[in-house]
């Protein structure tokens, strides 16, 4: 409406003297244009539109310095005498619509109680479902009560996330922000910052602490018993606002205490709308928890005045910060990739869905397969190489990629077993991948002794190894070996003839050429060079 209004009016004045030229008529409305563009009864629009328009008898004597309750903030339309209305922006009407009704509930004070408990569903009812759209319906459980014993509750978790060995516990606060703190006072700030943020972080983090303890009960809001594993390697606690608060970020960064453990990491606040926009875009769950991981590693690394900037940022270059640097500041520019991709998908704009980067960058590739077989399988032996896989840099993917089809196509031509071993020199930590049609026994223990081998010789501290199907490309199973390297007499004998992996640095090709060597022969009677612990005879020594 106010497009066709603004199209017109030059057209419009082009007979009129300059005197009498004016743009008022565009922001000018009735209630039949109203009725006729929105296809709604009349009264349906007539109560509407009086809902936000400032009051005649109103003065706005309240608003007197710049922080002051303004009036116009939430009644934006002005009423004229011959019954029009003037809008003179568009955003003021949609904040007044989200921010108005509140005060009018508050005012009520019979409904007060009930208003308040309504946000608070409404908050915990919509992170449930964003992050059901992440990770299905069977993941995420709602108003989860922790019990010590049968009458000794401990703790409630709003919405529960398992996938894999993680878990997310996210806590969701409706409270506003004072006028007070509007205002710019810093008690305040502190004080609703504490009710809505501190508190639901402190809950969050004592829930945390008990679900990895098998002693305490995970009961439903029917006190029946929530079966979840109990072994989480990491548990990330959210806390969700209802409103956006002015400069979350920074107040989190100031007033925020938290504890960081081993397993709990570090807390991710954020207001509903960042909640709705990154499961909208991240709907792997791999991608969504690698993101999650990433943000909340680096807490206190990187500033931008919105969250929305951090993930815009990661979705086109990945979020990835060198040791070196000790900061990073995002400019808010580099959102409007992000914002038009939210326009297309929820108001069909013109445009693409998905940003160009991590998300469409590797879409059809290898690399992109694995991650959408992890993804599927929810096995914890090869979620942390798909966290892993998401940290490499576009150099090292594209080479992985060539890789591995050079591998397959190998198989392919002569049935068969063939390998490649990849080194990570800047996460201490490598990638074999086996590619053959062997039983899954045979095929697992050959993987896991040259997996054990490699890992020894690197001297890493991870290591991770992946069989695939070679006619299919997909994966069959993987290996994750996780612990300290420790220096061993009987793996310096069993891989003295191993050759040094591949190591992939930036920038930096590597050549992908099957190489063979020559061994000394295993004796019977020796330990399989596999790394099973069995002696070379009653092992490999028929393969």
């Amino acid at each position: 409406m106010f497009k066709k209004k603004a199209s017109n009016i030059i057209p419009n004045s082009i007979s009129l003297s300059p005197d009498e030229w004016t743009f008022l008529p565009v922001f000018c409305f009735n209630l039949q244009e109203v009725c006729d563009e929105s296809n709604i009864c009349a009264d349906v629009v007539l109560s509407f539109l009086e809902s936000f328009t400032f009051p005649g008898s109103d003065k706005n004597e309240s608003f007197i310095a710049l922080g002051d309750y303004n009036a116009t903030n939430a009644y934006p339309l002005i009423k004229t005498d011959n019954n029009e209305y003037i809008l003179f922006q568009g955003y003021s009407l949609v904040e007044a619509l989200y921010e108005t009704p509140f005060f009018w509930f508050m005012s009520d004070l019979n409904y007060r109680k009930k208003a308040k408990e309504h946000r608070g569903e409404f908050t915990e009812d919509f992170s449930a479902e964003r992050l059901e759209k992440v990770f299905g319906e069977s993941r995420v459980f709602k108003n989860i009560e922790i019990y010590k014993s049968k009458n000794n509750r401990v703790g409630e978790i709003d919405v529960l996330v398992v996938f894999g060995n993680r878990a997310i516990i996210l806590q969701a606060k409706s409270k506003k922000l004072t006028i007070d703190s509007r205002k710019g006072n810093d008690n305040a700030l502190q004080n609703d910052f504490k009710k809505a943020i501190q508190d639901s972080y402190n809950q969050a983090y004592s829930c945390a602490e008990f679900l990895n303890d098998e002693e305490y009960l995970l009961l439903d809001s029917n006190r029946n018993e929530v079966k979840v594993p109990r072994n989480y390697t990491e548990i990330y606690p959210f806390c969700v606002v209802s409103d956006h608060y002015p400069a979350l970020n920074f107040q989190t960064r100031q007033f925020l205490e938290y504890t960081e453990t081993d397993v709990v990491m570090p807390p991710f606040i954020m207001d509903v709308f960042f909640l709705d926009v990154a499961t909208e875009l991240l709907q792997s769950p791999l991608y969504f928890l690698s993101y999650v991981n990433r943000r909340v590693e680096y807490f206190d690394r990187v500033n931008s005045s919105h969250e929305l900037t951090i993930l815009s940022y990661h979705l086109k270059e990945n979020l990835w910060i060198d040791d070196e640097y000790t900061m990073i500041n995002i400019g808010d520019d580099i959102c409007a990739d992000l914002d038009l991709a939210m326009l297309t998908r929820r108001d069909n704009a013109p445009g693409i869905e998905t940003p160009e980067g991590i998300l469409t960058r590797f879409e059809e590739t290898f690399f992109g397969k694995i991650i959408k077989d992890i993804d599927a399988r929810e096995d914890p032996g090869i979620l942390e190489l798909g966290f892993m896989l998401l940290t490499l840099d576009e150099n090292t993917v594209n080479q992985l990629n060539f890789g591995v089809n050079e591998l397959i196509k190998l198989s392919k031509i002569d049935g068969s077993h063939h390998d490649i071993t990849i080194g990570f020199s800047q996460d201490e930590t490598g990638l074999t991948i086996h590619c053959n049609t062997d039983s899954n026994e045979v095929a697992s223990r050959r993987l896991r002794g040259h997996c054990l081998k490699r890992k020894y010789t690197e001297r890493a501290k991870t290591w991770f190894g992946l069989c695939i199907d070679p006619s299919r490309s997909d994966i069959r199973f993987g290996v994750s070996l996780n612990f300290e390297w420790e220096k061993s007499e009987e793996m310096e004998v069993i891989t003295k003839d191993l050759p040094r992996s591949q190591v992939i640095k930036p920038s930096k090709d590597v050549n992908f050429k099957t190489k063979q060597r020559v061994a000394d022969k295993t004796g019977r009677n020796e330990k399989c060079p596999c790394g099973s612990g069995k002696k070379y005879k009653k092992c490999c020594i028929d393969r």
